[in-house]
């Protein structure tokens, strides 16, 4: 199974998190999560490759130095947008199935993406890992490809579970802790101080907060 990564670029992101940290360290920020996330994908069995798809040259230098390659996004405009491109993509490559996984969610592990394949369903299938905050998707495995439209955004495990039971199809909802945070909010930051958890991204925000960065409530 082909995984896919969608991210714009490091630099002008995560607007909501301004307050606490400059510019140059939210872009770290970003980066260090798409590591974090490439690291768990690249080591997963049962995924045969992993493709960024962005339109950014830094972007896409940095995944293939990892061992990733990329998909250029041609311009679309949303996560919904570089989704529908990416399935299309496997879809002409004969690829039976996408996994798609955002590039902010830093706790997920190897073994976290193993479960969630080891659990999808015969094809048609869907299956969808729901974001804690906002009702959002946090993990996508469709098989084709392209078997639903893309409903990425608030609310969109809602509308996503709704397109497979339009569409007819298996739509399987394992729960895994690790990928339902996003980092988009301060209070995301607490929890990644709060729990210990491994990785790159965690290791740089509780350095942040030993510095008095921010104090976790």
């Amino acid at each position: 199974m082909r995984a896919v990564v969608p991210i714009k670029s490091f630099e002008n992101t995560k607007s909501r998190l301004k307050n606490l940290l400059s510019e140059a360290e939210r872009s770290l920020l970003s980066q260090l999560m798409l590591h974090d996330v490439l690291d768990a994908l690249l080591g997963a069995d049962g995924v045969s490759a992993v493709s960024v798809v962005t339109p950014n040259q830094t972007v896409s230098e940095f995944a293939v130095s990892l061992g990733a390659d990329t998909i250029t996004d041609d311009g679309t405009k949303d996560l919904s947008g570089a989704a529908a491109a990416a399935a299309h993509f496997l879809t002409v490559c004969n690829e039976p199935a996408m996994l798609l996984i955002p590039a902010d969610v830093p706790l997920v592990t190897s073994a976290d993406i193993e479960a969630a394949i080891r659990s999808h369903p015969e094809p048609p299938a869907l299956t969808l890992v729901e974001a804690s905050e906002d009702g959002g998707t946090n993990l996508l495995i469709c098989s084709p490809p392209e078997v639903i439209p893309f409903r990425f955004g608030k609310n969109s495990f809602a509308l996503h579970r709704q397109e497979a039971e339009t569409a007819g199809i298996a739509c399987n909802i394992p729960e895994i802790p690790n990928i339902a945070l996003d980092v988009d909010r301060p209070e995301d930051l607490e929890i990644l101080c709060k729990n210990g958890a491994a990785g790159r991204t965690a290791a740089f925000v509780t350095k942040l907060e030993k510095e008095g960065r921010f104090v976790p409530s």
